[in-house]
């Protein structure tokens, strides 16, 4: 899978992703990409300060996710699934407000793997959101 998606999740524009990532789930059908796309639209729901539908997402996202092993296709599954759980714990404790979600950078290609890296973000989101 192109990477180009990665950026646009690390800097924020998760509807952005989303559209990336549906374009090859259009063709492939499968969990992974169905999981990724919740992520990335969970997200944007968190963000906005929605309750129940980000919870449904991201925890059916990392249901989806969680038979491909702590990466696949290139992708750091280890950190974003904590990244993703991170983000629960935000909307359980500020309910129905607007969140500034905490900065992380997602790994891509073959350092995914590693165990450390993308579990720790470089910059700060600069948008306030």
């Amino acid at each position: 899978m192109n990477d180009d998606w990665i950026t646009l999740f690390n800097a924020g524009e998760y509807i952005a992703a989303l559209l990336r990532i549906e374009q090859r789930w259009f063709v492939e059908r499968d969990d992974f990409h169905k999981g990724l796309i919740r992520v990335c639209a969970g997200l944007n729901q968190v963000r906005l300060g929605l309750d129940d539908g980000p919870m449904f997402l991201l925890t059916t996202a990392q249901t989806l996710l969680a038979p491909f092993g702590p990466a696949h296709q290139g992708v750091d599954l280890a950190a974003l699934n904590d990244y993703v759980a991170d983000c629960l714990a935000l909307v359980a404790a500020l309910p129905g407000q607007p969140r500034v979600l905490p900065p992380f950078q997602l790994a891509a290609g073959n350092n995914a793997a590693h165990p450390m890296h993308g579990r720790l973000a470089s910059r700060p989101n600069d948008d306030g959101l």
